[in-house]
């Protein structure tokens, strides 16, 4: 990774995200860091969007006799499996994964192939010698 970034942007969770996209288009050179080694963080991968994907295709699979009953006719396979519900989630989420590494990639973020840590007293500094960042918010004045 480059040493002459404006932001480093530490996880690539939907507040990350935004914040990688808005540093981006106020012309900063912004690289996302995520320890995960896959963007999206949790939100992608393990909490929202698997479970209400898999939420919302059991509502729909389940809503088909509802709507039989207004004449709307829709066939599915007798025997769906908790195999193509787990399919279908994977899809959902490859095709989110798409749309974000896109949009980090139109707007020029360079994401690193590397495993970061950090630590409470971790210490950001300008190319100036100047602190960024010490500890844990550089907005609340605590260290």
């Amino acid at each position: 990774m480059s040493s002459d970034l404006d932001v480093a942007i530490i996880g690539s969770g939907p507040a990350g995200e935004k914040a990688a996209m808005q540093a981006a288009k106020l012309r900063q050179r912004v690289a996302v860091i995520e320890r995960a080694g896959r963007l999206g963080g949790n939100c992608l991968h393990t909490a929202t969007i698997p479970s209400k994907t898999l939420r919302e295709t059991i509502l729909y699979v389940a809503g088909v006799k509802q709507r039989s009953l207004y004449g709307i006719q829709t066939t599915f396979r007798k025997d769906l499996t908790v195999d193509d519900l787990m399919r279908r989630k994977e899809a959902v989420i490859d095709g989110q994964l798409e749309v974000l590494e896109h949009k980090l990639d139109r707007n020029a973020v360079t994401i690193p192939r590397s495993r970061s840590t950090t630590s409470a007293s971790t210490t950001a500094t300008r190319s100036s010698g100047s602190t960024a960042c010490r500890g844990r918010s550089p907005s609340s004045g605590r260290a």
